[in-house]
């Protein structure tokens, strides 16, 4: 700090998902790697700043190309009908599975044969 510098104000650290919902006037990110929404979070808390803090900026840069969302249903609908085309109506069927039938069971009857010879 500056020889002049008297005096401060003491500033507080929170996580990105703590900062939901919260307004500040500047913001200090620190991550190495860190998912596109979380990122996001962090990064829109502040009104006029923003410092983004890292030790390896390559991997925050791949890290923030990966997103925790859930695909949206009409993705994997999509996906699923080039993996599973169909013939008519453009449903989609997946291919059928062989139900083979079960082997019918022999009943095995335990007893004892007692004979009383004299």
């Amino acid at each position: 700090m500056p020889a002049n510098y008297y005096q401060f104000d003491h500033g507080y650290a929170i996580t990105a998902h703590r900062s939901q919902g919260k307004t500040v006037d500047g913001v200090i990110l620190s991550a190495d790697a860190m998912k596109q929404e979380l990122f996001y979070v962090g990064a829109s808390r502040g009104r006029s700043e923003i410092a983004i803090v890292t030790s390896d900026r390559e991997q925050l840069h791949e890290s923030l190309g990966i997103s925790s969302a859930r695909p949206p249903a009409t993705e994997l609908a999509r996906v699923r009908a080039q993996i599973y085309p169909s013939q008519e109506h453009g449903l989609t069927h997946p291919p059928a599975q062989k139900i083979e039938t079960p082997m019918p069971r022999k009943e095995i009857a335990f007893g004892h044969d007692i004979g009383m010879g004299l």
